[in-house]
């Protein structure tokens, strides 16, 4: 049988979650029936060599520091944006594909758009909340030319309810959008969740609470360190954040000057966080903005209790407070509810237990035979 070749383009392979779902898409794709090539715009990323191991890589623009006194970056996003999408997929797609999948929004979406081969079923990805996070567009001249390209598409996925009705509403767009969600693989995260954890600070800790990603603008660590602030007098706890960002720093003064280092341990990216997770007593999201949390189905999967601002997808995951506690996106209400989850131990065993309930609910068996039809084609998996 002769296999059907498939593209995905992405930005990069950064450690956000976007990227790290579409490796765990990939690796889960039966390579018997399908040749996959993985291209991104920019070769950067903490996944090239996962990406190598399961699919043919390839990178349109390898990585340069500054032309001119400009960093490339700046140079490529304004390349991006005044170029026509047919003029970029001809220069940059070599290859004819049955399938060319634009797996996250902005300047993949805007070169797949402009695909010159008509017999190929052309996909793009939704991550994001476009209303609360509206950076796609700086890859477009404009908000139309952006949503003339999604109307190039055949399926739209998007990854919850509320990116769905979001994207529905900035583009006016409701043909062929639909919500999928994403893939995970639940045995592995557990697997990985059994390593032993050699950090003492978190050993010791006597309610340790749990935040995974970026340190971004987005994640919004610096109101959950104000919040921190708040309750370390009142209870017994430690902040533990893993990840790697642009505000580490700003996040370092803020520790430092209201003498929170008891409190709060920045963890740097960690590879394999997924023990921390699983042994802490509380997971928190923070974020401003979600496209659907990957870090909280995690946390879910490993049966930690969470609480989360209310971000495009919670509602999905976590029901109207059913599996977890989810709070107005604001300072005030973030605290009220930790201070709910410290201060009462019925809401919290609630919320241990509704976890325990939740993890049963994602599996990846079901979620990829769900793509293999929706994306793929593939009705006989």
């Amino acid at each position: 049988m002769k296999k059907k070749k498939v593209l995905f383009l992405i930005n990069n392979l950064a450690a956000g979650g976007a990227e790290k779902i579409l490796i765990e898409t990939i690796k889960k794709i039966d390579k018997n029936k399908y040749d996959i090539d993985l291209m991104t715009i920019y070769d950067e990323g903490i996944y090239i060599n996962d990406a190598k191991k399961i699919a043919n890589y390839k990178t349109i623009f390898k990585k340069h520091k500054k032309v001119l006194g400009i960093s490339f970056y700046s140079l490529i996003l304004r390349y991006l944006k005044i170029m026509p999408s047919t003029y970029l997929y001809k220069k940059y797609i070599k290859k004819t594909y049955d399938i060319e999948i634009a797996f996250l929004e902005g300047a993949a979406t805007k070169i797949i758009s402009g695909s010159t081969n008509y017999n190929s079923r052309k996909i793009c990805w939704v991550h994001v909340d476009p209303i609360a996070q509206k950076h796609s567009t700086k890859n477009f001249i404009s908000l139309k030319s952006e949503k003339k390209s999604y109307k190039n598409y055949d399926k739209i996925f998007c990854v919850s309810t509320k990116v769905k009705k979001s994207f529905m509403k900035r583009y006016n767009i409701t043909k062929n959008v639909s919500v999928l969600l994403n893939v995970l693989d639940e045995n592995t995260i557990i697997k990985n969740s059994q390593e032993t954890i050699n950090n003492s600070d978190f050993i010791n800790s006597t309610f340790k609470i749990i935040t995974v990603g970026r340190l971004a603008k987005q994640k919004n660590f610096i109101t959950l360190l104000r919040i921190v602030n708040r309750l370390k007098d009142k209870f017994k706890f430690c902040l533990f954040i893993c990840g790697e960002g642009n505000c580490r720093s700003e996040l370092e003064e803020y520790i430092k000057e209201n003498k929170l280092q008891k409190y709060v341990k920045l963890l740097g990216f960690v590879n394999n966080p997924y023990p921390y997770i699983k042994n802490a007593d509380l997971y928190v999201c923070s974020s401003l903005a979600e496209g659907f949390s990957t870090a909280v189905t995690e946390a879910l999967i490993l049966k930690t209790p969470v609480i989360t601002t209310d971000c495009a997808g919670m509602t999905d995951l976590l029901g109207n407070n059913e599996y977890g506690l989810i709070t107005e996106n604001s300072e005030e209400a973030l605290y009220n509810g930790l201070f709910q989850m410290l201060n009462n131990q019925k809401t919290y065993e609630y919320y241990k237990k509704a976890a325990i309930r939740r993890s049963s609910d994602f599996s990846s068996k079901e979620r990829i035979k769900e793509f293999n039809v929706e994306v793929l084609g593939d009705t006989k998996c």
